[in-house]
């Protein structure tokens, strides 16, 4: 709990998270019974749009880790080409070295 206070009137400010259901209702009763003015109530339960802001952070999550993983995929594929080249390459010069070697002896 959080209090401060201008000498007239206090402000409390408290955590009510624990409170549910019927029980946040009896809260506030007590509290207005007692004469308490309410500054402002935050719930914890989302509303439609913290949803479909839950919902749409998600998919974007989920889009961009799938472009990560074709971006890897695209990579690895292109170092398999440029190695299966750079094979052909060498196999390419180990045969006209060979074929040299023939025509020179």
């Amino acid at each position: 709990m959080d209090t401060r206070g201008d000498g007239d009137t206090a402000t409390h400010q408290f955590d009510a998270t624990r409170v549910q259901g019927n029980e946040f209702y009896e809260l506030t009763d007590v509290l207005r019974n007692s004469e308490t003015t309410f500054a402002s109530v935050d719930t914890l339960e989302p509303d439609l749009e913290d949803i479909f802001l839950r919902i749409i952070e998600t998919e974007t999550e989920q889009e961009q880790e799938q472009e990560q993983e074709q971006e890897q995929e695209q990579e690895q594929e292109q170092e398999q080409e440029q190695e299966q080249e750079q094979e052909q390459e060498r196999e390419q010069e180990q045969e006209r070295e060979q074929e040299q070697v023939h025509t020179d002896g």
